[in-house]
């Protein structure tokens, strides 16, 4: 089955389509990129982001009488997320980077960000989680061009970690776990400028790439945040 990533009247987007445009859009050689690139290994961070910050998605796939909403994804993308990148550095435990696992969980959590936070808390359907696990190996499938090898590994570990679960454990422990992760973050955030830089130009680089990629596959209208994104766009990451 496909995974969309948008869905309203006839008009459907493919979540890999999404992923695909998005990074696409973001340029390694750009002004952004060489600034952040100082702090870690920016390239990577905006890649992962950009992969996994719709993962959540999954979780959401039944149509309504106008379409899917998403409404509170980015919990469930921030959760694939942390059981993914817990994964990869128990591969490979000689690089495990805090900076950029906590720049990458604060730009997928936050991306967003405009938005009030505690209305976007998801409202979790059993069933709906049972189906959304169900199609994690097909997001795996999706993704794994943009990964890695050890990456991938990592991706297929977790999804084993997370199918191994009853859906009414995610159900009921989701927020919580995401919540307690984003104010660990936080507080690491505040007090480590490094990574607070590092962590705000990821959520501007996704930002700008989600955005961008969007209002192409999804031919919306202009409007006066897409023409200041576009600008930003036209500065700093192209």
């Amino acid at each position: 089955m496909e995974i969309l990533s948008y869905c309203k009247g006839d008009s459907k987007e493919l979540l890999v389509d999404h992923i695909s445009a998005a990074l696409e859009i973001v340029n390694p050689n750009s002004r952004l990129f060489r600034f952040a690139g100082r702090y870690a290994d920016f390239e990577r961070a905006v890649r992962l982001a950009v992969v996994f910050h719709d993962s959540g998605k999954v979780f959401y796939q039944k149509r309504g009488r106008n379409g899917m909403s998403f409404m509170g994804h980015e919990y469930f993308s921030t959760y694939i997320f942390s059981s993914f990148i817990n994964k990869l550095f128990k591969l490979d435990l000689e690089n495990y980077d805090c900076m950029l696992r906590d720049a990458v969980t604060f730009t997928i959590f936050f991306h967003h960000h405009a938005m009030n936070v505690k209305l976007r808390k998801p409202k979790i359907d059993e069933k709906a989680v049972e189906f959304g696990v169900s199609l994690l190996d097909t997001f795996v499938g999706d993704v794994e061009q943009f990964l890695t090898a050890e990456e991938s590994d990592a991706l297929k570990g977790a999804v084993e970690a997370i199918t191994s679960q009853k859906p009414e454990d995610i159900a009921n422990g989701v927020v919580n776990y995401v919540e307690e992760r984003i104010r660990a973050v936080w507080r690491e955030i505040m007090v480590n400028p490094k990574l607070k830089r590092l962590s705000y130009a990821t959520l501007l680089a996704l930002t700008t790439a989600d955005y961008l990629s969007a209002q192409k596959n999804r031919k919306s209208g202009r409007t006066r945040f897409s023409a200041i994104v576009d600008e930003f766009y036209r500065f700093y990451i192209r």
